[in-house]
């Protein structure tokens, strides 16, 4: 097995970052001091439940987890 190959190995890549396919369901935007904030409902699977999201400006900001809707 050559460096390459291991995880510890210094010459590693870092894993490609998942980008989201579908994109969230927005509930709400609201604009304070020229910074746009939203909230979005994204669906994870039957097993996994809902996830509320706060978008600040484009980014993500920070979520909670839901097992219902």
């Amino acid at each position: 097995m050559s460096d390459d190959d291991d995880w510890y190995s210094p010459n590693r890549k870092p894993p490609v970052r998942k980008v989201a396919t579908v994109p969230g369901e927005v509930i709400w935007t609201i604009t304070v001091d020229h910074i746009e904030w939203s909230c979005e409902f994204r669906f994870h699977g039957e097993s996994y439940g809902w996830d509320v999201r706060l978008i600040r400006a484009g980014d993500f900001f920070g979520s909670q987890r839901f097992i219902l809707r």
